[in-house]
């Protein structure tokens, strides 16, 4: 058995990890998302009821990268999916702010 990968990245890195095919999950409100996102992530805003049935219906054998508005949110849910037996999880520092501020596009 591999062991887990379950850490924060910063954008370089995460860009990485995307362009080889993990999934990117924008965990934030969907007020917030009307503000950009980055390119095909899947919104699942980690205020829903059914949040953790959502999370519960992710492969956990598959890559995941997460981000939100600053990194706060999407830590949380990091160090959640590794207690869930995720084994490829990486959150973005800085969260989109970040992803913009360094001159990254959203849509």
């Amino acid at each position: 058995m591999t062991k887990p990968s379950i850490w924060t990245v910063k954008v370089p890195e995460f860009i990485e990890r995307r362009d080889a095919g993990a999934i990117v999950i924008d965990l934030r409100t969907p007020e917030e998302i009307l503000s950009g996102k980055i390119d095909d992530a899947r919104e699942m805003n980690c205020y829903d009821a059914d949040f953790g049935g959502k999370i519960a219906k992710l492969d956990i054998s598959w890559s995941y990268l997460l981000y939100c508005r600053s990194g706060n949110r999407s830590k949380q849910v990091l160090d959640a999916m590794g207690s869930f037996g995720f084994h490829d999880v990486h959150d973005l520092a800085g969260g989109i702010g970040e992803w913009m501020r360094l001159g990254n596009r959203v849509r």
